[in-house]
């Protein structure tokens, strides 16, 4: 995976960037989760969305609701299946 680095404050979680702005575009990346799970050690946000896509096994997150930060929506999906969240909701 030559490349690929976990960014700060994620653990079991590597990203390489595919490449920069274009247009409305921030930049792309792929990234790959350790099949144990992974990802940030803390609610954040972007100022861009992200792109999930499960390709093996299954996938869960959280999103916190915008109510409440101890209020959390969960969302989980299989193989196969993607979900676009706003950046600018909190994951958790």
């Amino acid at each position: 995976m030559s490349g690929f680095i976990t960014p700060p404050r994620h653990v079991d979680f590597r990203a390489k960037k595919l490449f920069g702005g274009m247009g409305h575009i921030v930049d792309g990346a792929v990234a790959y989760m350790d099949v144990h799970g992974g990802g940030p050690t803390e609610p954040h946000t972007h100022e861009h969305d992200h792109l999930f896509i499960v390709t093996e096994g299954e996938a869960a997150s959280g999103w916190a609701s915008g109510k409440s930060s101890l209020e959390r929506m969960s969302h989980s999906w299989s193989r196969d299946e993607s979900r676009i969240p706003s950046g600018t909701i909190a994951m958790v």
